[in-house]
């Protein structure tokens, strides 16, 4: 077989000729010529060596000495040197996967390659670790091949009875993905209207997806309703205002591109809507002018808390002058208690009733008023006459 160069020469081992013409016959002194001449006059110089590359192309007849060593008698045989065609054995692209779960390694179908390496229906194909595995033809790797990134080698061998082969290579890669934590946060708002619907920023989440990458600026992240979205690469077009199209809870899909690579890794988060805090709506809160009677006194706001947050416990309730300041919900703006009202008589503050676990929170006015205390008159002294007795009637 022609191996190496398919320049129709190869080295051929004399031995393997030896053999087969002596048979049984041990007696025999076995010699190669490049012609009969020379065969017949048996001279050591003109002897050919073994191996002996052809000089030929293709084909060449050599001649065979064949002489008894006891008798001296011997015979001249042509022997004809044929150099086949081994099959082509094509080196293909290197073979590139992406890493789907992180591990660096990847399974191939191997049998993909097969009509790129020689589609010749007459040759077999089989993918070797080694190249001596591929001389040899065994072992073999299996067509469903699990391996990183390395190098295999490839033996293409003709049916024919020759048996001639010959071997290539093939790169197998496997290109990183994104390195997505998991499991991603749920984002969460809170409800406005009671309907399980609101409007979120998908990014949000962006940061913390590409949080393992140290060039996040090299992935793209998009961002899909479903999974059939996904899987149909329908993406969000609104990423950064979704309503959620499932009440309460939905289930975002996400593919990260690598755009070096090409390759996509797919993860999910949840968004949810909370709902606003179940609460007693803030009675108006009143007490009476003591004292100086000048529109102002004290007000414990635990009384109004108690009311309001009834009989659920997980409420966070605090006052303030304002709802603007109710709405920003800064400690420094928060009314101690007991508060004295500003305003004579009444006075109106509010309220920021927050839920302790969602931060959900509303805020509602509570009217603080004072009632002035009744007017008491002092009377004229009152006088009698003495009955007599120190007493009067």
């Amino acid at each position: 077989c022609d191996q190496g160069a398919q320049d129709g020469f190869t080295d051929f081992d004399f031995t393997v000729s030896t053999t087969q013409i002596e048979g049984s016959n041990p007696n025999l002194d076995i010699t190669y010529y490049d012609d009969a001449t020379e065969a017949d006059g048996g001279l050591a110089a003109d002897q050919l060596t073994s191996p002996y590359t052809n000089t030929t192309v293709d084909s060449q007849t050599i001649f065979v000495r064949i002489e008894d060593t006891t008798t001296g008698c011997y015979v001249v045989e042509p022997l004809l040197l044929e150099v086949i065609e081994a099959p082509t054995a094509t080196m293909p692209a290197t073979y590139e996967l992406c890493d789907t779960n992180g591990d660096n390694q990847e399974q191939f179908d191997l049998s993909t390659l097969d009509s790129t390496v020689n589609n010749d229906p007459n040759v077999t194909v089989t993918y070797h670790a080694t190249q001596n595995d591929a001389d040899a033809g065994t072992p073999t790797l299996p067509t469903l091949y699990t391996s990183p990134t390395g190098t295999i080698f490839i033996r293409v061998e003709d049916n024919a009875g020759a048996g001639c082969y010959n071997t290539t290579t093939v790169d197998l890669q496997v290109n990183e993905g994104a390195d997505v934590p998991n499991p991603l946060p749920t984002l969460e708002v809170c409800d406005d209207d009671t309907d399980g619907i609101a409007t979120f920023d998908l990014t949000d989440n962006e940061a913390t997806i590409l949080s393992n990458e140290p060039n996040p600026a090299n992935f793209d992240v998009t961002y899909y309703a479903n999974a059939t979205d996904l899987a149909n690469g329908n993406a969000i077009a609104t990423e950064t205002a979704y309503d959620n199209t499932t009440p309460n809870t939905q289930t975002i899909f996400v593919g990260v591109e690598n755009l070096t690579t090409g390759c996509i890794t797919e993860a999910q988060f949840d968004i949810t809507v909370n709902p606003l805090p179940t609460y007693n709506a803030p009675a108006d809160y009143t007490l009476c002018d003591q004292g100086a009677q000048d529109g102002l006194t004290p007000f414990d706001f635990t009384v109004s808390t108690t009311q309001i947050e009834g009989a659920n416990t997980n409420l966070t309730i605090t006052y303030y002058e304002t709802a603007a300041e109710a709405d920003g919900g800064l400690v420094a703006d928060q009314l101690g208690s007991p508060y004295t009202n500003t305003t004579a008589n009444n006075q109106t503050v509010h309220v920021r009733i927050e839920d302790a676990t969602t931060g959900c929170y509303v805020v509602e006015p509570l009217l603080l008023e004072v009632i002035p205390a009744p007017t008491v008159t002092s009377p004229a002294v009152y006088e009698l006459c003495d009955s007599g007795n120190g007493q009067a009637q």
